[in-house]
């Protein structure tokens, strides 16, 4: 397998800016999701604490390796759901293990990262 990442040198000041726009990237998504949850500060910063922590998995990702496709798009979403999740059960602590959390998270972004692929539509039912 060939690699096709980035073939000249970022500068620091190019990953700062990454990760500043990840975790602002992050906020909106926390902010988009914390409606599944019961309002409350507590399931705020739990929200926004797990869309940063994807964001910056995904930022960090595409800084080292540039554009994902293939396999290792879907990596990339299950380790960023991984983070996402452990983040999310660091800030409640529910009745369940860290491990659990961790693997429902990944495999929700597993699924949603099929889904836009796929472009949302069920196999067959292309809109027209």
């Amino acid at each position: 397998m060939k690699w096709t990442g980035r073939t000249k040198k970022a500068s620091p000041r190019s990953l700062v800016r990454t990760l500043a726009l990840s975790v602002i990237a992050g906020l909106c998504i926390g902010l988009f999701y914390v409606w599944q949850f019961q309002f409350s500060v507590v399931a705020l910063e739990a929200s926004l604490a797990a869309g940063v922590g994807f964001a910056v998995v995904v930022g960090i990702v595409t800084y080292v390796f540039g554009p994902l496709s293939g396999i290792w798009l879907y990596v990339t979403a299950a380790l960023a759901g991984a983070a996402s999740g452990s983040l999310w059960w660091v800030v409640l602590r529910p009745n369940a293990s860290a491990f659990t959390v961790a693997a429902i998270g990944a495999l929700v972004a597993l699924v949603v990262t099929a889904g836009e692929i796929r472009g949302g539509y069920p196999s067959g039912s292309r809109a027209s």
